[in-house]
């Protein structure tokens, strides 16, 4: 019998899938999801019937994928897995009533779970016909499947019954303020990586994480826009200025160190084209 390599999100991606039990910034990429909208209290029946649905057409799309790689006719995980865990499941939260945002019927949420970067739209496409001819059901109807870049956000572990995640936004809430940032909107992020289905709400662990907005910077601060951490290595950028105004020539010539980035910068007057390139308005 043939084994086959596993890829497991716990150990090759715990970046993502793992928090500090105190809020940090993180930045999240572009990934693919399969995913299905509803609204209400997430303890009722229509919300199990849509993670069950989930879960039905993450595990053909899984057996899909393994019988591709058998077939020789995909590409596989990292060049070399040819099957993988399914991911946890993941659920975008906020609400429809602002004044009563702990009020669980007013809940409106988009639960889905990560597919693998070689996933793609065709396949899942197969795999939503084979289970819509195995196991059909009405809400497969509204399962989509889509890509999403977070960019900059703020996370922590919640270690406890779902009841108490406001203990944890408030601790998220402070840091974000203390660090000059500002929520993008109301939605939240939730990743059920332990326990989120047993009875014992001590054994849950739940990463929640919501995404920032671009910081607030004083007049005349030079700051980066438009491009993330991980592109700016041995490359010429120009900084715009909140004002619109002294753009300034960051010139990268030491990689990165322990996380951080060392530059030299120097002040040159803009030419005519870096000042087609600044934006009239923020």
């Amino acid at each position: 019998m043939k084994f086959l390599m596993k890829y497991e999100w716990r150990k090759q991606e715990k970046e993502i899938y793992s928090a500090k039990q105190e809020p940090s910034l993180i930045e999240i990429p572009g990934q693919s999801y399969i995913m299905i909208c509803g609204e209400g209290d997430p303890n009722k029946e229509d919300f199990s019937e849509r993670v069950g649905v989930l879960y039905s057409l993450a595990f053909q799309i899984k057996n899909g994928y393994k019988k591709a790689c058998s077939e020789g006719c995909v590409k596989k995980i990292d060049s070399q897995y040819e099957d993988y865990a399914v991911y946890p499941l993941e659920g975008i939260w906020t609400t429809s009533d602002p004044e009563h945002p702990l009020d669980k019927d007013r809940f409106v949420y988009r639960i889905m779970l990560k597919q693998p970067d070689v996933i793609t739209e065709e396949m899942f496409k197969e795999a939503y016909d084979a289970v819509a001819r195995k196991k059909p059901h009405q809400l497969l109807k509204e399962v989509e499947f889509f890509s999403q870049g977070e960019g900059l956000c703020v996370q922590m572990m919640h270690k406890g019954p779902f009841d108490d995640e406001p203990k944890s936004f408030a601790k998220m809430d402070k840091f974000v303020k203390e660090k000059g940032y500002e929520r993008r909107n109301h939605w939240h992020r939730e990743i059920y990586v332990a326990g989120a289905r047993q009875a014992d709400s001590k054994n849950k662990k739940t990463i929640l994480r919501y995404a920032l907005k671009d910081k607030a910077y004083p007049p005349g601060t030079p700051h980066f826009q438009g491009f993330g951490r991980n592109k700016i290595r041995y490359s010429k950028y120009t900084i715009i200025s909140p004002d619109r105004t002294n753009p300034i020539k960051l010139i990268q010539g030491i990689p990165k160190i322990n996380g951080f980035i060392s530059v030299i910068q120097r002040r040159l007057a803009p030419t005519k084209r870096e000042e087609e390139m600044i934006p009239s308005t923020r």
